[in-house]
This record gives C-alpha cells, structure tokens and sequence, in this order.
C-alpha cells in the first residue's frame, strides 16, 4: 500500500491529488487550516477506497509539522510520496505590499515547504526511497 502526504488538501490541486491517491487504494495524509474543508475531503477520501489521516495544520507552524509528521509515520511506518502543495497568494505585491502580508505569504509558501519535507528525509534515507513533490 502507498503512503502519501499532502498539505494544502483543501482545494485545488491538493484536493485533486488526495483524491488520485485514495483512487489507488493509498493511505494519504491530508492536511489543511480549515477543520471543515479538511472533514469534506477526508469523507470523499475514504469513499473513493482510500484511507485518511487528517492534520489541522498551519504549514508555517515548525512544530505543528514535526508533530503531524510523527503522528503520521507512527501510523504508516513509511512514507512514498510527499506532496508540499499548501501555499497562499496575496493582491500586493513587494512594493505596495505590507511587511506582514509579505512575511506571511513567504513563511507558509517557501517555509512552509522545508517545514514539510524536512522531518521525512531521514526516513526516506533510510528506506532508500522516496519521493518529495
């Protein structure tokens, strides 16, 4: 059985690779903000033949990652595929963009992606396979 990550589930790509996955018979870990969104593709997951591990998870939030990412791996054991999809746009750009919209925006969409990654490499090493998305 595959064993699949993916944050940003919510919609979008995310939620259309959460659902491909669960199509194939995967265990995905999904993960999103927002409770509800997160609960409606959990649901779909599970009826398309796949099975779900969900995260209210803010990607931008080191320790929150770390935490879902162990909860995770203790329930899989392994990981294939991990997909770090979750990212934010913003109206502003840099030069008549606020500090703290343009803080946020950097934190979840290039943070956000190391934040989610990182944890797994070490067992991805160790299983000598792999694949970050």
């Amino acid at each position: 059985m595959m064993n699949v990550f993916i944050t940003g589930v919510s919609s979008g790509i995310g939620k259309s690779l959460a659902y491909f996955y669960a199509e194939q018979g995967a265990t995905v870990g999904i993960c999103a903000r927002r409770q509800n969104r997160l609960q409606i593709v959990e649901e779909k997951i599970k009826s398309l033949g796949g099975e779900a591990i969900s995260f209210i998870l803010d990607v931008a939030d080191q320790e929150a990652c770390q935490m879902a990412i162990e909860q995770f791996l203790a329930e899989t054991e392994s990981i294939d595929i991990v997909i770090a999809n979750a990212g934010i746009g913003g109206v502003d750009d840099i030069s008549s963009g606020s500090p703290s919209t343009m803080n946020k925006i950097l934190s979840i969409n290039i943070l956000g992606v190391t934040n989610t990654i990182t944890p797994f490499i070490p067992i991805m090493k160790k299983q000598k396979f792999g694949r970050i998305c």
